[in-house]
């Protein structure tokens, strides 16, 4: 039973009002009060809001949040010799991902290493091997990444290929 209205919403924006009209903002206790569904005309709806708590101020809906900035290595890294990238071993897996892999070469004192576009879990990190994690991603070849704490990076175009 729709309730006391027992008229038909006739146009799209009455039946989603109509639809939206499930509770409505209870005054004296300033909170959503969960009730039966009930039929509230167009105009009622409008004057109700129903997504916000009275005792909660509406938030501007004109602010535009700016951008995070750019990163940075943090200020306290020290700016190392660039990584180097000499062996990626093995240099196929599953599509899947998990498969260990070893990372061989020099100043690879790891953050963060990347298959492609996809971050690898870092399982032990050293100055000269990186142990990872691969992540899943699908068939074909894909560069690795290494990052260090201070930004610096060293990229092994097409060393890691997925298989089927």
């Amino acid at each position: 039973k729709r309730g006391h209205d027992d008229r038909r919403p006739e146009s799209r924006e009455e039946r989603a009002l109509q639809a939206r009209a499930e509770v409505e903002t209870s005054a004296d206790a300033g909170a959503l009060a969960a009730e039966a569904p009930y039929h509230v005309s167009p105009e009622r709806a409008r004057a109700i809001d129903l997504e916000w708590n009275q005792e909660l101020p509406q938030p501007p809906q004109d602010q535009v949040v700016a951008p995070p900035p750019a990163w940075r290595p943090a200020a306290q890294a020290e700016v190392a010799a660039a990584p180097e990238i000499s062996d990626v071993w093995p240099n196929k897996g599953p599509e899947a991902g998990g498969d260990v892999v070893l990372i061989k070469g020099k100043n690879l004192g790891a953050s963060q290493v990347l298959f492609g576009m996809a971050p690898a879990r870092i399982i032990e990190a050293s100055a000269d091997a990186v142990k990872v994690a691969a992540p899943g991603a699908g068939a074909g070849e894909v560069a690795v990444v290494v990052t260090n704490a201070d930004g610096a990076y060293a990229i092994a175009t097409h060393a890691f290929r997925y298989y089927r």
